[in-house]
């Protein structure tokens, strides 16, 4: 019994949570095995370590050398472009002798006053002298002095938004030198003509008979001018009314009568206060009021917010008032009520603003102004003025910003003498740009540009108009209230960013070279793409081939900085883009992005098309998917129409506000 009792207990299980020890043996052997499979995995990891270092030099050095190639292949690229430019130079150069010589036949033809003075340094001074000099107080020659001075400062306007284009100094220069030397000489001169005036006032046409009040007005075709002088205290306001020579009514207070008080207003086409027209918020519309008191005595005096001062260089007994900008402003009955009724060639906005100008801070403003009220059916702005100076109709230069598009495309117009399908029919090209309140269409030939749209009735006249150049033809329509005339700041006001100036003028050399022959819109990618790239629309035109809607859809296009480039950030080390091949490249981009509305700018697939490559100049991209008829017609269009269509896009700045 004993022995079965042993046998039955050598047969239980060991008590649980007992484990059998490892031998030494045992742990040892697994030690071994463990640094083993370290090591094994150690050596795996450093192998595949020195393959990706190994694979990532062989990447490198790939990239490096693709981007070496890159780099040459470019370098090549502008060479031949050098080439190309300078044939198409030459040709520029030979069609602007031609119209240079055709418009000295035309100035030769014309009449002379119309054409002096130039706008030259020298031209101008002559002109300065002379008109100093010459005492006339005739109305009729301060009104041809009034058109001269018209003339002149809007082409020194011209030539400054052109010279502005080239970051040149010297219109800017001319401006701040000539404009108000010729705004100061047109004042004396019309100083002189109101006292010439008043001292002759018993001989004068417009003398009312049987009292002694004088009320003469004067127009012409850039300005016009009234003068009213009560000679006795009146009872009540007195209504000027001078709306058909310049649209304006004025209820002058009885106190403002007398035979001490004039009051003479002119009305000029022109903003002589020219410079703050490109630095302020606002710009003005339809030209300038000049609203002043004259008064006999030669002493100083004050009378509540008008500043009496005397003309000491007049020799007369009137004297003007000038304002003191920091008197307090008067209310009451020395307000002068004034009625402006806007030139029918000008387009007002919804709320149009009255503004003065201060001549202490050279700047617009509204000091001076109340019981403003506009009612735009009859297009009359009703205030109180009271103090006396220079007023004008303004809106926000942020009126037709930004851009909701833009297209570019020619269009053909067949020459009499040529044959239909000729490559030689003169095409013109139309910039479309639609703002929240227009579609504005223009169109340039050669070095002509027209307005083609709106066609509303303000813009009649400037409708009917062929301009010599771009910035005349914009410079008009921000005068009559259609502003495109971008800065960087209006660019930034209504929160856009302004690409870089190398990014927009890749976009401007390209399109405006390529336009003659291609079909070419914005891209809604392209606004949120930052300051260092940018995307646009374009496809062979079929304006020539008379197939009417081309169903083909356009390649999406890029313009980027080539520092920016995936090809020279993955290739640290590869040579350096030389600085004559500038500092950007263009690429056609993989298709159908455009069209997904699910793809944002973010997503943006930046890829080259199948069967073309990144290039310095869009041609270069586009040539292997264009028809041979698109790059013939690009290469023989006018190098004139090329280079106003450049102006026309450097002033519009379309790219960088759609």
């Amino acid at each position: 019994c004993i022995e079965h009792i042993s046998t039955l207990g050598s047969n239980m299980p060991p008590k649980k949570g007992k484990k059998k020890k490892k031998t030494k043996a045992e742990i040892e052997a697994e030690r071994i095995a463990r640094e083993e499979e370290e090591e094994r995995i150690r050596k795996e990891e450093e192998k595949k370590r020195l393959e990706d270092e190994e694979k990532a030099k062989r990447d490198l050095k790939e990239k490096i050398s693709l981007r070496n190639e890159e780099v040459e292949r470019f370098n090549i690229e502008f060479q031949k472009y050098a080439d190309c430019m300078s044939a198409w130079s030459k040709r520029l150069i030979q069609e602007l002798e031609i119209e240079n010589e055709k418009e000295e036949w035309e100035k030769f033809l014309g009449c002379q006053r119309k054409n002096w003075p130039g706008i030259d340094t020298v031209n101008l001074n002559t002109y300065i002298t002379e008109a100093q000099d010459d005492t006339s107080t005739n109305v009729e020659d301060i009104f041809a002095y009034a058109d001269d001075t018209h003339r002149i400062i809007t082409r020194l306007e011209s030539e400054f938004m052109n010279n502005k284009i080239k970051r040149l100094e010297k219109a800017t220069l001319k401006l701040d030198e000539f404009v108000p030397e010729l705004q100061s000489i047109l004042m004396a001169k019309i100083q002189s003509a109101s006292n010439c005036i008043l001292e002759k006032e018993t001989k004068c046409n417009e003398h009312i008979e049987g009292s002694s009040e004088l009320f003469f007005t004067k127009e012409a075709k850039n300005a016009a001018f009234a003068i009213w002088k009560s000679g006795k205290k009146m009872s009540e306001t007195r209504r000027l009314d001078i709306s058909k020579q310049m649209g304006v009514i004025l209820h002058v207070p009885a106190s403002m009568s007398g035979n001490q008080n004039a009051i003479q207003i002119w009305k000029l086409n022109v903003d002589a206060k020219q410079l703050g027209r490109h630095s302020e918020e606002e710009i003005l519309l339809g030209g300038v009021y000049y609203i002043d008191i004259l008064n006999r005595p030669l002493t100083i005096k004050t009378s509540n917010s008008w500043i009496i001062q005397a003309n000491q260089t007049a020799g007369t007994e009137y004297a003007t008032a000038q304002n003191d900008d920091t008197t307090e402003l008067s209310s009451g009955s020395s307000s002068v009520e004034c009625q402006l009724v806007a030139p029918g060639s000008v387009i007002l906005p919804e709320n149009p603003s009255i503004v003065r100008w201060k001549g202490r801070d050279a700047t617009w403003s509204k000091d001076g102004i109340s019981d403003y009220n506009y009612d735009s059916s009859s297009r009359r702005i009703t205030f109180s003025l009271s103090l006396p100076g220079i007023i004008g109709i303004a809106q926000s230069r942020m009126t037709d910003l930004p851009y909701k598009d833009w297209t570019l495309m020619p269009i053909m117009i067949e020459e009499p003498d040529q044959e239909p399908d000729s490559l030689c029919n003169t095409s013109v090209v139309r910039l479309s740009i639609t703002t929240s309140r227009f579609i504005v269409t223009i169109q340039v030939n050669g070095s002509i540009c027209t307005l083609v749209e709106p066609d509303i009735p303000p813009l009649c006249e400037i409708r009917n108009k062929s301009f010599r150049s771009p910035s005349d033809l914009l410079l008009e329509l921000s005068r009559a209230g259609l502003h495109l005339l971008p800065t960087d700041e209006d660019i930034q006001r209504v929160n856009h960013t302004v690409k870089i100036r190398d990014i927009e003028e890749r976009m401007v050399s390209d399109l405006s070279y390529l336009c003659p022959s291609y079909f070419v819109k914005s891209s809604r990618f392209s606004v949120d793409l930052g300051r260092t790239k940018a995307t646009y629309q374009i496809k062979e035109s079929d304006a020539f081939t008379g197939a009417g809607c081309d169903p083909f859809l356009p390649y999406l296009a890029m313009v980027e900085l080539d520092r920016e480039s995936a090809s020279a950030k993955c290739a640290p080390g590869s040579e350096e883009l030389p600085v004559s091949c500038g500092s950007t490249r263009c690429s056609i981009l993989v298709e159908g992005q455009e069209e997904d509305g699910a793809m944002s700018a973010e997503l943006l697939d930046l890829s080259a098309k199948e069967g073309t490559q990144s290039c310095l100049y869009m041609m270069n991209c586009i040539q292997p998917i264009s028809t041979e008829e698109a790059i013939q017609k690009v290469k023989e269009s006018s190098p004139r129409t090329t280079e106003t269509m450049k102006q026309l896009l450097q002033l519009t700045r379309p790219f960088s506000l759609c």
